[in-house]
C-alpha cells in the first residue's frame, strides 16, 4: 500500500501515514476514506454498501447512534471486516458501560458469534477444584523464602560489599506434576485426570496469527499444537480463539471444554483456521481483549497466547498498553515467535510489558513444544498475583544485636526486569512481581554495606517478607515476625580468625553473580550486534564465557552454572557472521536468552538445553507434547 491514495467518496488525496486527518476503512477492500466522509456517508446513503467496492459493510456503532459525532481520539483505524448480511440491530443493552465494544466494533470479523454466546459458568461449579480456605491454606504453605549470605562469618571491620541473595519460591510440584502415561511411539501420552481435577479452573484466550506466510507446515503445526492444548483442558476451562491476518475475527468465544465444545473447537480450528492475508497484530489483540473484558463469569485464573510469524511493528505503544491491562487484571501472557522472519524485538517488548513469556519457536514442529510448557505453566494451584517482596536491614527490628540504624544500609538491588522500590534511608527495599506461577521462583542479589563492630557477635542482616494475591485474597508471608526461615545471619569474627582466611563464597551467592555478569554481557553484546560491531559483540561474549567456566560455581559443575554457559556458548554462535544474526535468527535467540534471564521465566526450554526456569509442570507438560508428535497427534 502506497502513503496516498484516494477517498472513493470526495475523490480528495488520502495520506495513510503522516496526514493528521482521522481515517476509516471498511476493510472489504483496504481502501482507507475520510472518517468525515465516511459520517456523511452512513448519513444520506440507502444503503449499506462500501463506496469503493460496493459489498455490504457494518459502519461503527457510534456513527449509527450519533452521525454527526467525530471523535478521532477513539478511531483506532483498524480494518472492519465485511459482512455478508444486513445490518445487525442495535446489542442488547449491557449493565455497565464497556469501551472496548465500540473498538470490537471497528475490528469486526466475519461470523463470529457474539459475546452473549459466551459460556457462562454456572454458579454450581466449583472454580478451584477444592474448597476456598483450604486451597488458599495449601498455596501459604508452599511459600517460602530463602535468604542466602555470601560468607557465614566475616570480620569485624566495616565491608563496603556484601551480598545476600532473597529466592521467593512458590513450590507446589507435587500438585503440579503432569504425568507421562506413555512415552512409545504407538501411544499418545496424557495428562493424568488427577492434575486436571486438582488445578484452577482457568479462562484461556489463544490469539493466533493466520497470515498468509503461515500456509504450509507451519499451519499444520499450530493446528497440532491447538489439539494439544484443547487436550490438556477440563470441562471447568474455558477457551477463546481468536484468529487474525490484515483483520481480526473471533472464531468462537469462551466454550467450557467439555468433550462436545473440544471436538468443535478442534473442527473449527481445522477447518476454518486457514492462511491468507497480511499481519495486524494490534487487531488481533483488540479482539482477545474484548473477549476477557466483556466476559459474563469468570474463572480463578486467565491467560492469553500471542503467536505471529510475520512483522508487524505499528501501534507498539497500543499493544504494550493492552498488555499492561492485562497484567493489572491478573492475566498471564505467554508470547510466541515463530520463526526466523518474525520481528523478536518487538514481540519481546510485548512480554516484557506484561512481565509474560517470549518464546522462539526456531522450527515448526516445536510450536507444540513451546504451546504444551505454556499451558502446563499454568496447571496446578492458582497463580500469585500483586507481588511485594519487602527486605529490610535488621536495625529496623529492635533486636539487641542489631546493628545501628544509620549504618547498616542496602546498597544496591538486582532484580533484572523487575522494578525496584529503595527507601530514602536506604534500609527497605520492595521489589514486585505481576505474578508468579506455580513451581516458579525468583531470586534478587542484594549489596549491602556492614559497618564495623566492636566485638564477635552473631547478626541478623536482612529480613524478609512478601504479600500476595491469591484466590481474591490478599495473603501475607510469613503470618508473623516471629516466623523463621526469612532472615540471614552472618557471624563477626576478630580479625586472625582462621575462619577469615580464604573464605568460601555460598555456592547460591556465586551462582548468582555468575547469572546476572551473564545477564549484563548478553545485553551489552546485544546492543553492539544491533550496531553493527559484531567483532565487539563476540569479545563481549568470549570474555564472559571464560568467566562462566573459571568460576567456582562451575569447577563444581552446578545446573545453573552448566546453564549459563550454555546461553553463553549460543549467542556466540549467533554473531558469527551478518547473516546469522540478522536473517538466521540469531537476534530472535539472544531475545528469548536476554527475555528469559532478566525476568526469570521461561515455559520452554529448546531440546538439549538445560532448564533453569521452566517450573515442573510446565517441563513435564512439553515433554508431554513433544511424545505426542510420535503419533500423530
Amino acid at each position: 500500500m502506497s502513503d496516498t491514495e484516494n477517498c472513493s467518496i470526495c475523490l480528495g488525496e488520502v495520506k495513510v501515514k503522516g496526514g493528521g486527518v482521522p481515517l476509516f476503512t471498511p476493510g472489504c477492500c483496504g481502501k482507507w476514506l475520510h472518517q468525515k466522509c465516511v459520517e456523511e456517508y452512513v448519513k444520506t446513503a440507502v444503503d449499506t454498501k462500501c463506496p469503493s467496492c460496493r459489498e455490504n459493510f457494518h459502519p461503527p456503532s457510534w456513527m449509527l447512534t450519533n452521525p454527526s459525532l467525530v471523535a478521532p481520539k477513539r478511531i483506532f483505524a483498524l480494518p472492519l471486516v465485511a459482512s455478508q448480511r444486513p445490518l445487525a440491530p442495535p446489542p442488547p443493552r449491557r449493565k455497565s458501560w464497556n469501551p472496548l465494544r465500540f473498538i470490537g466494533a471497528i475490528v469486526g470479523s466475519t461470523g463470529a458469534r457474539t459475546l452473549e454466546n459466551e459460556d457462562v459458568l454456572p454458579e454450581t461449579i466449583d472454580r478451584t477444584s477444592t474448597d476456598s480456605n483450604s486451597a488458599i491454606e495449601h498455596i501459604q504453605s508452599s511459600i517460602n523464602i530463602v535468604a542466602t549470605p555470601e560468607y557465614s562469618c566475616v570480620g569485624i571491620n566495616a565491608i563496603p560489599s556484601f551480598h545476600v541473595r532473597v529466592s521467593l519460591n512458590y513450590d507446589d510440584s507435587p500438585i503440579t506434576q503432569m504425568d507421562v502415561k506413555s512415552k512409545s511411539s504407538s501411544d499418545v501420552p496424557e495428562i493424568s485426570k488427577k492434575t486436571i481435577s486438582s488445578k484452577t479452573a482457568l479462562d484461556i484466550v489463544c490469539i493466533l496469527d493466520n497470515s498468509g506466510s503461515m500456509q504450509g507446515t507451519k499451519m499444520d503445526s499450530l493446528k497440532a499444537a491447538m489439539r494439544f492444548v484443547v487436550s490438556t483442558l477440563g470441562p471447568n476451562d474455558r477457551l477463546s480463539v481468536v484468529s487474525f491476518n490484515s483483520s481480526a475475527t473471533c472464531m468462537h468465544h469462551l466454550l467450557r471444554m467439555t468433550d462436545e465444545n473440544k471436538a468443535k473447537s478442534n473442527n473449527l480450528v481445522s477447518s476454518a483456521l486457514q492462511a491468507a492475508g497480511g499481519t495486524n497484530i494490534y487487531a488481533g489483540m483488540v479482539k482477545g481483549m474484548e473477549v476477557l473484558r466483556s466476559r459474563l463469569s469468570t474463572n480463578q485464573a486467565s491467560c492469553v497466547f500471542l503467536l505471529t510469524d510475520g512483522q508487524d511493528r505499528d501501534n507498539l505503544e497500543r499493544k504494550i498498553s493492552l498488555v499492561k491491562e492485562l497484567k493489572r487484571n491478573g492475566t498471564a501472557v505467554f508470547v510466541f515467535g515463530f520463526g526466523v522472519d518474525h520481528d523478536a524485538e518487538h514481540m519481546m517488548a510485548i512480554a516484557e510489558a506484561a512481565e509474560g513469556t517470549f518464546s522462539y519457536i526456531d522450527t515448526d514442529d516445536t510450536v507444540i513444544d513451546a504451546f504444551g510448557g505454556s499451558i502446563g505453566a499454568m496447571q496446578g494451584s492458582a497463580p500469585l498475583t500483586e507481588i511485594a517482596l519487602t527486605l529490610r536491614t535488621a536495625s529496623l527490628l529492635g533486636e539487641k544485636e542489631a546493628l545501628p540504624a544509620d549504618q547498616v544500609v542496602i546498597n544496591s538491588v538486582e532484580a533484572g526486569h523487575y522494578p525496584v522500590s529503595m527507601a530514602p534511608d536506604l534500609q527497605t527495599a520492595t521489589v514486585r512481581f505481576a505474578n508468579m506461577y506455580c513451581g516458579e521462583k525468583r531470586t534478587v542479589l542484594l549489596q549491602l554495606v556492614l559497618p564495623a563492630v566492636t566485638s564477635p557477635v552473631y547478626t541478623h542482616l536482612i529480613s524478609s517478607s512478601v504479600q500476595y494475591s491469591v484466590l481474591n485474597t490478599v495473603c501475607q508471608h510469613p503470618s508473623s515476625s516471629t516466623d523463621s526461615g526469612c532472615s540471614c545471619e552472618v557471624e563477626r569474627a576478630q580479625q586472625g580468625d582462621e575462619r577469615l582466611v580464604n573464605p568460601v563464597r555460598a555456592l547460591l551467592v556465586e551462582e548468582e553473580l555468575r547469572r546476572v555478569e551473564v545477564t549484563t554481557a548478553i545485553k551489552a553484546a546485544k546492543a553492539a550486534a544491533d550496531g553493527g560491531d559484531l567483532s565487539a559483540a563476540r569479545a563481549i561474549l568470549v570474555d564472559t564465557q571464560t568467566a562462566v567456566i573459571a568460576s567456582p560455581a562451575y569447577a563444581v559443575r552446578s545446573k545453573t552454572a552448566k546453564a549459563l554457559l550454555q546461553d553463553v556458548s549460543e549467542v556466540i554462535d549467533c554473531v558469527r557472521s551478518h547473516d546469522a544474526y540478522d536473517s538466521m535468527g540469531g537476534k530472535n535467540t539472544f531475545c528469548q536468552t536476554l527475555s528469559s534471564n532478566t525476568q526469570q521465566r521461561s515455559a520452554y526450554t529448546k531440546a538439549g538445553k538445560i532448564n533453569m526456569y521452566q517450573s515442573p509442570s510446565s517441563n513435564m507438560a512439553q515433554e508431554t507434547a513433544f511424545y505426542s508428535k510420535s503419533s500423530g497427534f
